[in-house]
């Protein structure tokens, strides 16, 4: 990836083109030569509602967002850096899409959302007159009470300060059979914890607190996983994943030090099913041993191919630093690739939880493949600069990981 030569930035560019599209929502011609100004969007006939149902499941008093955005002054005080980040799409941080799926209830900004917006901070912020119905924290857990309260067998300590951490813990579980239908998470920090990955061991574990790379290899199978601002971790109707009697259910947390102490300790909500219900299973594209040369720019990945119906509940990427972009592509039997998931901005600190509502349907002889792009060039995070080495692959937190798990369901016969 070229370096060289002048650019402008991604923040220069979008507003070049929003500002041309402003010009253009703004002036119409209805005689050809008349013209008329449309008027700026006020804060609660426009802006409220679109930063209300957008940003403030985050940006509230005690939510994960470092600052409230809930209220008309707190936007106005900080709408140039708010409109920075919009212009860039940093914000809200949702950067998966899907040409044939939908992901959850993730809601991102349209371009007439940019519009609006670039319209509302360079016309003074009005506030305007009247009001809308504004977000209401559904309080904990959502407002769906659990069937099944746990908590850590031992509360990690984290540091203060520095680059995001990961520790994994047991948790102790009811000696019964389960079935999990879903789960949350409460955290008792809940600005610094980040993502949660939820796995479990047949039988008893002897671990109980370590500190891992961002992967929970101990774990024997994978249940699915937790992040802010994404919608709980649940299953279709009907389904539930099984945990044996005498398992041992273990967590790993993502944890950014805030510059002060924290606590981060959390609860676990388990929702669950009563009865024997549809069993899903985890399909691991992974591509084992590979190495990435200096100033090189790979793509790898690997593929499956479908023996019966599924349907396509969950996806969860996992790579490391290296990694910039990352595609799942389905192909039904005999037909083109279409693009299960894309994201063009791969964060191992920001990695979400990626459920497609409804499932998507892939046919007996269908494939789903997977590619991950990395980039080994003096520009990317970790060589800052610095001459490139090889990298390898590995659990390491500087070496590199190429998988994607993808979570399916045998379909029904009716």
């Amino acid at each position: 990836m070229s370096t060289s030569g002048f650019r402008w930035s991604l923040t220069t560019k979008v507003s070049i083109a929003l500002g041309m599209l402003t010009l253009i929502a703004g002036v119409s011609f209805p005689q050809g030569q008349q013209k008329q100004q449309h008027p700026v969007p006020t804060w609660n006939d426009t802006i409220g509602p679109l930063i209300h149902e957008r940003c403030v499941s985050c940006h509230r008093r005690g939510g994960v967002g470092p600052f409230r955005l809930d209220r008309y002054q707190d936007v106005k005080r900080r709408s140039h850096l708010v409109l920075e980040q919009v212009l860039e799409r940093s914000m809200p941080p949702h950067f998966a899409t899907s040409d044939i799926a939908e992901m959850g209830n993730i809601k991102r900004l349209n371009d007439q959302d940019l519009v609006d917006f670039q319209r509302w901070v360079h016309g003074e912020s009005p506030e305007g007159e009247g009001s809308f119905e504004e977000y209401v924290y559904p309080g904990k857990w959502g407002g769906k009470e659990p069937d099944l309260i746990l908590k850590p067998d031992v509360t990690p300590t984290m540091p203060t300060e520095g680059n995001p951490v990961w520790k994994a813990v047991s948790i102790q579980l009811p000696d019964r059979d389960l079935y999990v239908r879903g789960f949350t998470i409460e955290p008792a920090a809940e600005q610094p914890t980040k993502h949660v990955l939820l796995g479990f061991v047949e039988g008893e574990s002897d671990l109980n607190l370590w500190e891992t790379q961002g992967t929970i290899e101990a774990a024997d199978q994978l249940i699915g996983s937790w992040a802010p601002a994404y919608p709980m971790w649940e299953l279709p109707e009907g389904v539930a994943i099984k945990i044996p009697a005498g398992s041992t259910l273990i967590a790993q947390l993502l944890f950014q030090p805030s510059g002060r102490e924290e606590i981060p300790d959390f609860e676990l909500g388990l929702y669950l099913s009563e009865k024997p219900a549809r069993q899903p299973r985890w399909i691991n594209l992974e591509v084992t041993e590979f190495e990435i040369e200096p100033y090189d720019e790979p793509t790898l990945g690997t593929s499956h191919t479908f023996e019966s119906d599924v349907e396509i509940i969950n996806i969860l990427p996992e790579a490391r630093f290296y990694a910039y972009s990352m595609k799942a592509f389905l192909a039904e039997p005999e037909g083109e690739e279409s693009v299960l998931y894309y994201n063009p901005r791969w964060d191992p600190y920001w990695t979400g939880n990626y459920q497609f509502t409804p499932p998507v349907l892939a046919r007996k002889g269908s494939t789903i493949r997977s590619a991950i792009v990395y980039d080994n060039e003096e520009h990317s995070v970790l060589n800052d600069g610095q001459k490139p080495k090889p990298v390898y692959s590995g659990h390491g937190l500087y070496d590199e990981i190429c998988r994607m798990r993808v979570l399916v369901v045998d379909r029904p016969i009716h």
